[in-house]
């Protein structure tokens, strides 16, 4: 490989111009995506397989591959934390994929889920484009005591809507999450208040938006305020 690939600004270029043409997919064209991946099909195994041609893309083709994630489904799997299995009928056209805890997280995988958290950069946890269920995601979730640790250091953008992803891990990034944060955004349903037990179509839609530039948000204050963890 010519020596002018060793430049990373022009390595990072080449990356770019994937990521680039993943993103003018349309959204709704879920047939071009990947199981829990952002990206659209045809670029996630472009990048991928330029981040293995050669060592001088590895770095800047894993930094898009997990630049923006749309599950904790990969970053558990990347320790061996998550199984995977079909399960159910085929559904519009897809079949289902069941996927469940095999173990807890412990201290001893934070270096490897570092090389991957540290990369990720915006996180949407509402955007299930296909349809899968995932089963027990929470219970692989670390012990209380790895909470303290920074998870996801570089993490800027944060999604979660409560209506499809479970507290567990939306807790678990909200209290692991670095102060690079610059915007957050949760979503949740609550009853109405003279019917605890009414049905979906009768509660109301509630949503909750911070931003860098708001004088009374800080992660650090965000987390003492919501999980009593240290910032």
């Amino acid at each position: 490989m010519h020596q002018v690939f060793c430049i990373s600004e022009i390595a990072e270029r080449f990356v770019e111009n994937l990521v680039q043409r993943s993103l003018k997919q349309q959204p709704e064209d879920d047939s071009t995506r990947l199981d829990f991946i952002a990206l659209d099909l045809h670029s996630y195994y472009a990048i991928r397989s330029l981040g293995m041609a050669s060592r001088v893309f590895r770095e800047p083709c894993l930094d898009a591959i997990w630049h923006t994630q749309i599950s904790l489904v990969p970053l558990l799997r990347s320790v061996g934390a998550i199984e995977s299995k079909d399960g159910g009928l085929p559904s519009f056209g897809f079949v289902w994929r069941k996927h469940n805890s095999s173990r807890i997280i412990g201290a001893e995988d934070l270096p490897n889920l570092l090389l991957y958290s540290s990369r990720i950069k915006t996180l949407h946890l509402s955007a299930m484009r296909r349809p899968m269920s995932l089963e027990r995601e929470g219970s692989a979730l670390p012990h209380t005591f790895l909470l303290s640790d920074i998870i996801f250091p570089s993490l800027r953008y944060l999604s979660c809507d409560m209506r499809t992803s479970g507290p567990p891990d939306t807790r678990f990034v909200l209290t692991t999450m670095g102060k690079s944060l610059l915007n957050l955004s949760l979503k949740f349903t609550t009853a109405s208040e003279t019917d605890p037990d009414a049905f979906e179509s009768t509660r109301g839609n509630q949503s909750i938006h911070f931003t860098m530039c708001d004088a009374a948000f800080s992660v650090g204050n965000f987390k003492r305020a919501i999980y009593g963890c240290k910032s």
